[in-house]
């Protein structure tokens, strides 16, 4: 988000531009309305962030790579073991991370078999 930062003064002045910001994970952000009635069209997976300028927020949204996947699997486990029956407080995502770290470190996952 650093270039929109940077950019501000021109990118407040140039509507239709988006800025989209490619690293270990990806963010895409353009400028929206701060319109609390536009709100409720926006997707649940686009954040409004307040921006510099009282007329306008960024709209940003991040991609489902890195980080952000393993996230949304986590969480994703979970919800389908307390569908399936175990409970929620016996089923913790910060026990869910563990496990995968253990598994990923194990002799078994890491064999080029």
């Amino acid at each position: 988000m650093a270039s929109v930062d940077s950019d501000s003064q021109s990118a407040a002045s140039t509507r239709g531009v988006a800025t989209l910001n490619l690293s270990t994970s990806a963010q895409l952000a353009f400028l929206a309305s701060p319109d609390p009635s536009s709100t409720s069209e926006v997707p649940p997976s686009v954040e409004l962030v307040p921006f510099r300028h009282a007329d306008s927020c960024l709209a940003v949204c991040a991609s489902l790579n890195g980080g952000n996947v393993l996230a949304r699997l986590v969480t994703g486990l979970r919800l389908w073991m307390v569908d399936l029956g175990v409970d929620p407080d016996a089923l913790r995502e910060e026990d869910i991370w563990k496990r995968i770290g253990e598994i990923s470190r194990s002799p078994h996952f890491n064999s080029h078999h």
